[in-house]
């Protein structure tokens, strides 16, 4: 059974899927789709971008960026796809990453996916420096 998040991405495939399709690859698609539910999230949550913050968010009144927003709403679908999109794992607001924002709501290994991906992300920076 897919999750909500990939249930919404197959609906986005299924409406656009005609003109995407068409003389493209699957990986060329699927990057399409990520485009198309990155700025999707950046508008819901009034992003302009995935490196620029957002001032006085609801979490804590803080500026924050988007891996802050989707690593505390334990969203680890949304957050693979900003890092493949090239936002930054490492990026501080206040002090606190965006693994200290999990950590910090993770309940009984809740956001435990989030934490993983955010620790291969910034292991991955570390071996490519």
């Amino acid at each position: 059974m897919p999750t909500r998040k990939g249930a919404m991405r197959m609906r986005m495939l299924r409406k656009g899927s005609s003109e995407m399709l068409r003389g493209n690859t699957v990986d060329s698609v699927l990057e399409q789709l990520n485009e198309r539910y990155v700025k999707d999230f950046l508008k819901k949550h009034g992003f302009s971008d995935v490196h620029c913050p957002k001032a006085a968010t609801a979490i804590d009144g803080l500026e924050v960026y988007p891996v802050h927003v989707a690593a505390q709403q334990g969203d680890d679908e949304t957050l693979r796809i900003l890092l493949d999109v090239g936002a930054d794992p490492e990026v501080t607001c206040q002090g606190r990453t965006a693994a200290d924002f999990a950590q910090e709501v993770n309940v009984n290994g809740s956001h435990v996916h989030v934490l993983n991906l955010l620790q291969k992300a910034i292991q991955v920076t570390e071996v490519a420096v």
